[in-house]
Formats: C-alpha cells, sequence, structure tokens
C-alpha cells in the first residue's frame, strides 16, 4: 500500500480513534451531552485529516529534494512540531467566540 491509499488508511484510523477520545473529553470536561462534544471532534477530525494529506504531501515532497535521505531524529521533530503547528493555527480560531 503506498501512496495517497497508504496515508488515508493512516489518518482515518488514527482520527477515528482521536474523535472518539476527544468526544468523550469535551463531553466529560464541559458538562455538554455526547452529542455536542461529538459534533467538535468530528469537526477537528475532519479539519485534522485534511491538514494531515497537505502537510505530509507538501514535508514529503519537500524531503525528497534533500541530498541527504531518510529521517534522522532531528527531521522527525521538525515534521512532528510544523505538523502539530498547523493544526493548532487551523483548529484554534474555531474554538468556541472565536470564529467571528
Amino acid at each position: 500500500m503506498q501512496g495517497i491509499k497508504r496515508k488515508l488508511v493512516y489518518v482515518s484510523f488514527y482520527e477515528m480513534f482521536a474523535m472518539l477520545f476527544t468526544s468523550i473529553g469535551l463531553a466529560l470536561f464541559s458538562g455538554q451531552s455526547l452529542a455536542h462534544a461529538g459534533v467538535a471532534g468530528v469537526a477537528s477530525s475532519l479539519v485534522a485529516l485534511v491538514w494531515n494529506l497537505i502537510y505530509n504531501t507538501m514535508f514529503e515532497a519537500w524531503e525528497a529534494k534533500q541530498a541527504e535521505a531518510g529521517r534522522s531524529i532531528k527531521r522527525r521533530i521538525a515534521h512532528a512540531l510544523g505538523f502539530e503547528l498547523g493544526l493548532v493555527i487551523t483548529l484554534v480560531p474555531c474554538l468556541p467566540g472565536g470564529c467571528k
């Protein structure tokens, strides 16, 4: 399994579990019903799924052009930080009261 198919399978399973845990956590900590928290969980997971596909495609294209092949620990850290920073920038403005 290579390319886009591999990416779709990977992020789909990851986001399925993330959505489950996010929804339960939001329901427990916010006092809202699981249905309300589930909507937020689904929305954030969809954003994360799209961002994951975009970011990893761009990162892998950049990585293919580098002289040094493979992922060193430094490159893995940069990859993770870049992904998470982009996700935070994408999701935080859409928190309640932030989308104006």
